[in-house]
């Protein structure tokens, strides 16, 4: 279900020199955490790039490359009197319009991780990630992690919501989408075994009457684009860990683009 790549830049076909990731997730799913521990302890081998593309963040970290250092929401929302979320928007259209200052052409074989911010409406339908995962293409394939908090699985509307967002995630920037559940280690072990069994996590939990009915046609739609797969993550545990390195690498084609090694023969 994932799509393909096309690699096309002007009328010339030259393959992306990196890889890259941008984490998508509402708020509080654990999205900078992801970004760090993926930095810090998940990637051996690989020459992490961290990237902030929220303005809003105030926690601060080990970024290569953070978005605050050149506008923030706290001084929009000073010198344009607006509120949060606009104040947001504005400093992204700001980043957008500069986007061509961000080169990554002498990065090669980089490994780039966007810590992106958790207001839905970028995903679904503002263009402004768009404009720079389009940008970042020129360079990089690309996949899209989608953290899902792994409360969500307590209560199905909040987990179908989840899903749908994954799902138009998928259409509108045409990447391949991992869902990925965070805070796993705050699942009991009959729902963590479900979610990696693969079992229908949404049995007997339709109703007959018309509320029933959509939810069941909202999760049969989600489970024909193979959005109903998912991958737990605990940062504790190593077997959960290297599976989700595993999926990356291979929604990326990271060993497509390594040079074959030599084998000597004695």
């Amino acid at each position: 279900v994932y799509p393909s790549y096309e690699w096309h830049l002007g009328s010339a076909f030259r393959p992306p020199m990196g890889h890259a990731v941008f984490v998508f997730g509402a708020a509080g799913a654990g999205k900078t955490t992801f970004c760090r521990n993926l930095k810090e302890n998940g990637l051996p081998k690989r020459n992490i790039r961290l990237i902030n593309l929220d303005p809003a963040q105030e926690s601060g970290g080990d970024y290569d490359l953070d978005l605050c250092d050149f506008i923030t929401v706290k001084e929009i929302m000073n010198e344009c009197d607006y509120g949060p979320n606009g104040a947001l928007f504005y400093a992204l259209r700001e980043m957008c319009e500069n986007i061509d200052e961000l080169d990554l052409q002498d990065f090669e074989n980089d490994y780039f991780v966007f810590d992106c911010p958790g207001q839905i409406e970028l995903f679904i339908h503002s263009d402004i990630l768009q404009t720079c995962v389009k940008h970042v293409k020129n360079f990089a394939k690309i996949a899209i992690v989608y953290l899902i908090d792994s409360t969500n699985f307590m209560n199905s509307s909040k987990l179908m919501y989840s899903l749908l967002c994954a799902t138009i995630s998928m259409y509108r920037f045409y990447l391949p989408v991992l869902n990925v559940v965070s805070k796993s280690d705050l699942l009991d072990e009959e729902k963590l075994g479900q979610i990696i069994s693969g079992e229908d996590i949404f049995e007997s939990e339709f109703s007959d009457d018309e509320s029933g009915r959509l939810s069941r046609a909202i999760v049969e739609y989600v489970d024909s684009h193979g959005m109903l797969d998912f991958i737990p993550l605990d940062w504790k545990n190593e077997d959960m860990v290297e599976s989700l390195l595993l999926c990356l690498d291979n929604i990326l084609q990271r060993y497509d683009d390594e040079e074959p090694r030599e084998v000597k023969c004695d």
